[in-house]
């Protein structure tokens, strides 16, 4: 008998923990963070993908909310106009309706993805997330 250890393998992820891991990154916030830490044990091309495509609907997610913001104080401003401040307020709040179902509908999307173990980029904003993040989560 030898006293040398053999050499330790990572450990292999089942495909329930793959998929796991691919829904729980669109969690957004501890979601994610938790789905990061849990691929850095376990790591998969699915994982990877959904990764990517749960931090760019996040980066997407929080620059809308800074361009909204900055939207609302120019709206705030110039609500004092009576026509063109009415006008104003109306059309950002229906864009911001319009920008959050869309964000809505992109989640679903990446879920329904993740849950089907499909690596299918989110329409519009997929390819682009997996270009410019392909570095990360590799």
């Amino acid at each position: 008998m030898s006293d040398t250890p053999a050499p330790s393998t990572p450990p292999a992820v089942s495909a329930d923990e793959d998929n796991t891991i691919a829904i729980i990154s669109y969690l957004f916030g501890i979601g994610f963070v938790i789905a990061a830490v849990m691929f850095s044990s376990k790591k998969t091309p699915l994982s990877a993908f959904h990764l990517r495509q749960s931090l760019g609907l996040i980066i997407v997610g929080i620059a809308g909310w800074f361009v909204f913001i900055a939207l609302g104080i120019m709206a705030a401003v110039l609500a004092g106009i009576p026509v063109v401040g009415f006008v104003l307020i109306k059309s950002i709040s229906l864009l911001n309706m319009a920008y959050g179902l869309g964000m809505l509908v992109l989640w679903i999307m990446g879920i329904l993805g993740a849950a089907n173990r499909e690596q299918k980029p989110l329409p519009v904003l997929g390819a682009l997330f997996q270009q410019k993040l392909a570095t990360l989560f590799t």
